[in-house]
């Protein structure tokens, strides 16, 4: 080979390089149609969207497109219940007999209502726009 060709070799794997690293750098969703960030995002969010028990007395359920996920809680007198809205679409709005689980205002996505039930029983939450789609709280 003459210098030349290897020169020419040695420029076309160096801006080879150069545009790999920038693209992976500063562009790594633009071909990949964001596939890993969404199983990233899908996942964490099946994270939050699941009851975690962060501690013993903090029980939380996730609001998102009027679905409560899940949709029946037992949380022991008391202690606290979290609903927390996922949905970026629309507002959380509860209803309930219960005046501690209803909302004044909707809340907007990541907003969370936090209550501290101190009487047994079992309480009904329903979202204003979606009164079919319940969650039964259970206190015991």
């Amino acid at each position: 080979m003459n210098k030349k060709k290897i020169l020419l070799l040695f420029l076309c794997i160096l801006f080879f390089s150069v545009g790999f690293i920038v693209h992976a750098l500063f562009f790594p969703t633009v071909l990949t149609n964001n596939f890993l960030l969404y199983t990233k995002y899908s996942s964490e969010k099946r994270q939050i969207s699941a009851v975690k028990d962060v501690n013993k007395s903090l029980t939380l359920v996730s609001f998102d497109e009027g679905e409560f996920d899940p949709q029946v809680a037992v949380v022991g007198k008391s202690y606290y219940l979290g609903i927390t809205n996922m949905s970026g679409k629309e507002l959380m709005t509860l209803t309930s007999e219960n005046p501690l689980l209803r909302t004044p205002r909707g809340y907007a996505e990541s907003e969370r209502l936090v209550v501290q039930l101190y009487q047994a029983g079992e309480y009904t939450v329903s979202s204003a726009l979606h009164p079919d789609r319940t969650l039964k709280v259970i206190v015991k």
